[in-house]
């Protein structure tokens, strides 16, 4: 194994976030952003294989759907050959991120406690 493969197989340290934190996370393109999770998905699910139906393979994905935080990474996606325009609203682009894509949390969202 060169030292290529080595830094990708490399075990990330798993990061606790909530809904509301905005989180630095990188991206298949390339670029460090910064995302506010919305909902958190945890899901678990049967997948077999298409040439034997019997092997039944268990696959589990981990990760939150997330909103832009600045305007600069939408930027920094669309030169990275994302096909956004650059005048989407931030708060309506959603994005799919997987738990082994953070890189850290940000800011971490305040706790609204109602009397």
């Amino acid at each position: 194994m060169d030292k290529t493969q080595q830094k990708s197989t490399k075990k990330r340290k798993t990061v606790k976030y909530n809904v509301g934190d905005v989180l630095e996370v990188e991206t298949f393109a390339g670029p460090k952003i910064h995302t506010k999770v919305l909902r958190k998905i945890h899901t678990k699910s049967k997948w077999s294989s298409p040439s034997d139906k019997r092997k039944k393979e268990v696959v589990e994905v981990k990760g939150f759907y997330g909103c832009f935080v600045r305007r600069k990474d939408l930027y920094a996606l669309k030169k990275a050959c994302v096909p956004y325009t650059g005048k989407e609203k931030l708060n309506k682009t959603e994005g799919f991120t997987y738990d082994w894509h953070i890189l850290r949390v940000v800011k971490r969202a305040a706790n609204k406690k109602r009397r």
